[in-house]
């Protein structure tokens, strides 16, 4: 990905697609009281005017705030980060900042630097001249062919932010508040665009009222159970993704503007906003503003990991990812890191009639091995294709292949594992390395499984969502392609 001559541009994002949309003159996504958009993906946008000010963002009854920058998309908390997100859409921004040995503030998360450097270091020990040589490298998680990206002071952020931007911004070091505050104070329009955040269990908090700023504060699980105490010293109110929805609805319930963190995924933001949660502090800007259609195929060729793919489990960090490798042109399953990997960016299909096909290999055959995907389903939430009987999914399909050619379409109801057998085809046993293809037909009610010159079909189906998921399970599975094509 290659920077813009003016990465913080807020142009209107025209954009087209069969069964998608066919914009013309098409309001940016981003706020002011719609929907962001619907897990149909029926063409849902958000219309209406960025919000110039926090009070306007907080007064909105739903809004997008990238994380980081959008860290499921660009190297998180960089300038280049910052300005794409913004031209995707987002209301505004969320920056973590920590002071370098020399007392620079830097736009930085984490006190170590080995997570997104590969390379170890204390923040608080290094002076901003040292930090060249930690640059953010999220290739890990966002594919080999990833930039990287300097450590962005932020007075350098500051200076590129348009007079408009709305940021939300944290001293993560809690020991920066006056030095933070003051560079603040000599912003344009400061206390119209910035929001002091931080954890609500600390005080800075206080002088940053004192001063004019609006507040958010985020209630993790040490003190949420103080949030009717705590509530009082803030504007807004912040409650993790992760907790269960009566955690959640008590904290929409103080009356405070709500935005939660950090939501990856359409049904994160889905179950969030029935809750009544107003902002979503987004990592996957693109995939959950639905900046850019669903593509027609994966292409690993690129080296990038497409918007809206993501592993399951949702939250294990960065050696989730499944191996992007550009040369041979595969995403490599390692059921060992990955229980299924999301391909978000394929969906959701809204094509009546269409098919899936899946390319791939094994490197090597081996007793256990098992590939396929989960298909129709109509939820983008973490997929397991071995579900107990009591875990609650999406209900949808599970297409399994073995290396003896057996292949099989089962179904999968919410709240059960596999109910039932559908289709079977025995074709021929796999050969390492040699690549198998696999394709599902819908149609209306019917599905039809088709492989080496064999079909079978299946009637009378009443699933029918339109996300994709790829599995492995045993040993390492090689996707070559999976293609989405209307038919």
């Amino acid at each position: 990905m290659t920077e813009l001559s003016n990465p913080f541009s807020r142009r209107r994002l025209l954009f087209g697609s069969a069964g998608v949309v066919a914009a013309a003159g098409l309001a940016a996504c981003g706020v002011n009281d719609a929907p962001v958009r619907q897990a149909s993906g029926a063409s849902a946008r958000c219309a209406g005017p960025l919000p110039k000010t926090v009070d306007e963002l907080l007064a909105s009854r739903r809004f997008v705030v990238a994380h980081r920058g959008s860290g499921d998309n660009w190297p998180e908390h960089t300038l280049f980060a910052y300005g794409e997100a913004l031209k995707a859409g987002a209301a505004a921004v969320e920056i973590s900042v920590r002071a370098t040995a020399d007392d620079v503030l830097v736009c930085y998360h984490d006190a170590s630097t080995l997570r997104t450097s590969n390379k170890a270091g204390t923040i608080a020990e290094l002076t901003y001249a040292e930090l060249a040589e930690y640059p953010v490298d999220a290739r890990q998680w966002l594919g080999p062919a990833t930039a990287l990206q300097p450590i962005s002071k932020l007075s350098d952020v500051l200076a590129a932010l348009p007079d408009d931007c709305l940021v939300l911004i944290e001293d993560k070091d809690g020991s920066n508040a006056n030095a933070l505050l003051d560079l603040l104070d000599a912003q344009p329009r400061a206390k119209e665009r910035f929001v002091w955040k931080q954890w609500a269990g600390a005080k800075q908090v206080i002088l940053a009222t004192e001063r004019g700023y609006r507040s958010w504060g985020y209630f993790t699980d040490a003190i949420v159970d103080r949030a009717a105490e705590l509530a009082p010293n803030f504007t807004s109110l912040g409650i993790g993704t992760q907790q269960p929805d009566d955690v959640v609805a008590d904290i929409v319930a103080l009356g405070k503007p709500t935005i939660a963190w950090e939501v990856h995924r359409l049904s994160e933001q889905d179950r969030l906003a029935g809750l009544g949660v107003q902002g979503m502090m987004c990592s996957n800007v693109l995939h959950v503003l639905a900046c850019t259609p669903p593509l027609s195929e994966t292409d690993f060729a690129t080296g990038r990991r497409a918007a809206g793919d993501l592993p399951t489990p949702a939250v294990a960090g960065w050696a989730s990812q499944p191996l992007i490798d550009p040369q041979a042109r595969v995403l490599r399953l390692d059921p060992a890191d990955t229980i299924s990997y999301l391909l978000g960016s394929l969906g959701p299909i809204t094509a009546a009639n269409y098919t899936v096909t899946l390319a791939f290999r094994w490197p090597k055959i081996a007793d256990g091995l098992e590939v396929g995907l989960g298909l129709l389903r109509d939820s983008d939430a973490d997929y397991r294709p071995y579900a107990s009987a009591k875990t609650k999914q999406s209900p949808g399909l599970r297409l399994r292949v073995v290396p003896s050619g057996r292949i099989e379409i089962a179904e999968q109801t919410s709240g059960s594992a596999i109910n039932g057998r559908l289709a079977k085809i025995d074709g021929a046993a796999a050969q390492a390395g040699a690549v198998r293809e696999v394709q599902v037909h819908v149609s209306g009610s019917q599905v039809t499984l088709r492989a080496d010159g064999q079909e079978e079909t299946i009637n009378n189906l009443s699933t029918r969502g339109g996300f994709v998921y790829a599995w492995a399970r045993g040993g390492v599975a090689e996707i070559e392609r999976i293609t989405i094509t209307e038919s």
